[in-house]
């Protein structure tokens, strides 16, 4: 075997078998300082691109020519080719040499050669190249490391009209409001530091794709969202359309958000009246914006996502859990409240969540549980209404004692 540079293993994942670099057992692993580009942490990203993938195909898209633009090693579009056996062609691509001659060998391991293109160049470029007619894919999976932002409009141009885009980002120090400046620069949204920051994320990339979008005159519809380990990831329809691309952009507006009572409120349109302290309490408020205000789950796409995965052996065993918290959470208010912040802010005991649960549900508001927070929940009640239960409970717990 001719002399890559560095040393490799075999690995398995799904059903593919490819070489990676070996990982040493002294050394903390951190992907970004590879040779060639390889992440164990995000099997699950590509256990679900595989599910979304197949759920677009059987929800009666055609998916027959892929393309992973930043591939590394090569296992996510290996991955496709295998296990989704209706795609036609599989387009992989990466700057790295290395990276290119490591595709290679695993696509001849896993005898894919005529399936699975290996492209070496830039990412921008390579989907440029098939931005003309009867040349787009189908489906485009941006997993970069960092922030997707300067893959956008390549990636738009690409894809043909229905066709699915999946897309990663990492800088979450950004996209949570601890770097505000570089969110400003690569998103030109402002990020807030607060409990649900996660799903801000989502939706202030959800923002900058609506806004990319439209200058072709696609609209987008969210399909698939979700904030795993240490990154988000955003599976969305581009759809060819005016109307649609307008009715998308007056999803787009800001978010108020109270520091004191953690009253939240949403305004749509690019330039709405906020206020500047809290209507509830006075408090100070802070300002998030703009955002996709619209919803971040599709109900359908979900199920199907939930069909394919009885189907398929050895995803992750995380899986089943994310996909039944998602469909609970597709149609639910926007933004969530964490349990643990609003009692240290009352400084009272923790209830227990099935009592807050079951005493917002006898009130008359909807409340159900979010993937994004373990102690989260998403719930038509005010902040008012929420601490005055979790008071009520509170008080029961201490004279129960």
């Amino acid at each position: 075997m001719k002399d890559i540079g560095f040393q490799l293993e075999l690995l398995t994942e799904g059903k593919a078998s490819f070489y990676a670099p070996r990982e040493s057992e002294s050394d903390v692993y951190i992907p970004s300082t590879k040779t060639v580009f390889y992440n164990p942490v995000m099997r699950l990203n590509r256990d679900i691109s595989v599910l979304a993938l197949r759920s677009f195909r059987q929800a009666g898209n055609r998916a027959s020519l892929v393309a992973d633009p930043l591939a590394g090693c090569g296992v996510r579009g290996v991955r496709f080719a295998l296990e989704a056996p209706f795609i036609d062609r599989v387009e992989m691509n990466d700057l790295n040499p290395l990276a290119v001659e490591l595709q290679r060998r695993n696509v001849a391991l896993n005898s894919l050669s005529e399936i699975v293109g290996v492209n070496r160049s830039d990412a921008n470029v390579f989907l440029s190249a098939h931005s003309g007619p009867g040349r787009r894919f189908d489906f485009v999976d941006l997993d970069p490391f960092g922030s997707p932002v300067r893959f956008l409009d390549s990636a738009i141009r690409s894809l043909r009209g229905g066709g699915l885009l999946a897309l990663t980002a990492t800088d979450m120090a950004a996209l949570c409001g601890v770097h505000s400046a570089a969110c400003r620069r690569k998103y030109f949204s402002t990020a807030l530091r607060t409990e649900y920051c996660h799903e801000l994320a989502v939706r202030i990339v959800l923002n900058t794709l609506v806004v990319a979008a439209a200058k072709y005159e696609f609209g987008v519809l969210p399909v698939f969202s979700h904030s795993s380990d240490h990154y988000i990831r955003l599976y969305v329809l581009l759809i060819l359309n005016l109307r649609k691309a307008d009715e998308c952009l007056r999803e787009l507006g800001y978010l108020v958000h109270c520091f004191s009572c953690f009253h939240r409120e949403s305004h749509r349109g690019f330039s709405p009246s906020v206020p500047d302290v809290c209507p509830m309490c006075g408090g100070r408020v802070g300002l998030s914006g703009p955002i996709w205000l619209g919803r971040i789950f599709d109900q359908s796409f979900i199920k199907q996502m939930q069909r394919q995965l009885l189907i398929l052996d050895g995803l992750d065993p995380r899986l089943p859990r994310l996909l039944e918290l998602t469909i609970l959470e597709h149609d639910a208010p926007i933004t969530y409240y964490v349990i643990d912040r609003l009692t240290d802010r009352l400084n009272i005991p923790i209830p227990k969540t099935v009592e807050i649960f079951d005493a917002l549900s006898e009130l008359g508001y909807r409340v159900v549980p979010t993937h994004f927070h373990p102690k989260g929940l998403r719930t038509d009640a005010s902040s008012k209404v929420l601490s005055e239960v979790v008071l009520g409970l509170s008080a029961k717990k201490s004279v129960g004692k």
